[in-house]
Parts: structure tokens; sequence; C-alpha cells
């Protein structure tokens, strides 16, 4: 169930950035709603002992973030913009609704694609979400 509730406590903080127009929880072949739009995935976990018998685990989910590209200086300079706010959003929230002991947004990198049915500019984000169990 934790990666579950973790899934649910980032769509919640991806939500509160009010450029963002769609979020989608699991992985789509194409781009399934409005731009821009964040996929959120799965990403596997770490695990290490910890203090007093108990483990500490970090999840790892993988956000990729894609905006319209009609004009690819304009959407890079929207990248420029959001790319912030997100980490700004992360950092409001660092316990994930309670989920997480604590979370950090461990990476990132820009990706560009042209495609001609919806070229897009992109950015992905490693999230990493700290358990004591």
């Amino acid at each position: 169930m934790r990666p579950r509730s973790i899934r649910g406590a980032i769509v919640d903080v991806l939500r509160t950035v009010i450029e963002i127009k769609t979020v989608v929880a699991a992985p789509k072949q194409k781009l399934a709603g409005p731009l821009p739009l964040v996929m959120i995935l799965y990403a596997g976990f770490n695990q290490s002992p910890a203090a007093a018998k108990t483990t500490q685990t970090i999840y790892n989910f993988d956000i990729d973030l894609y905006l319209p590209a009609k004009n690819m200086d304009q959407a890079y300079e929207d990248l420029l913009e959001l790319v912030p706010r997100i980490l700004r959003a992360f950092r409001r929230n660092p316990g994930l609704n309670r989920t997480c002991y604590y979370s950090i947004v461990v990476s990132g990198a820009p990706f560009f694609n042209d495609s001609v049915e919806q070229p897009h500019i992109a950015h992905s984000f490693r999230v990493e979400a700290h358990t004591i169990e």
C-alpha cells in the first residue's frame, strides 16, 4: 500500500501547481489530456538497515512534465518558469501528506520531442520518498 499512497500524495502536490492541466498517475503510451501534463511512474525502491531493528525504504518515482511546443522558444521559457514552481510545491510538502518521513526531488533533466502529432518539450524529475519501516 505504501507506493500507492505516496503516489496519491505526489498527485496532490502536483495539483497545487496551477499551470499543470493534467495529472496522470499510470503509464500511458500516448499523452492523454491537455498539456501541460505530468505523468507519474513508480520506479522501484532501495532498502537499508536502520536503527532499532527497522528498515529504511526509499521509494522512487519518475515524473515527466510535458508542455506544448508549437513555438519551441516560448515552450522552453515556459519550462524554465514551471520547473522551480514544481520544486517549490514538493518543498512545501516534504512528508507527502504524511505518507513518508521525508521526500526530495533528487534530479531532473529536460528532453525534447518534435513529433508531428503533438510536438512538446518535456522535463523529467526523480522523487525519492524515504520511509522507516
